[in-house]
């Protein structure tokens, strides 16, 4: 079980990372 929970905890920090990169493309192609 708790191995099941770790592996989620490291898809939601990939889909954390994910999202602040697109973030900062946005904010770059943005200047």
């Amino acid at each position: 079980m708790s191995k099941l929970r770790r592996a989620w905890d490291f898809v939601v920090v990939c889909l954390r990372v994910h999202h602040v990169y697109e973030l900062l493309r946005d904010y770059f192609e943005g200047l």
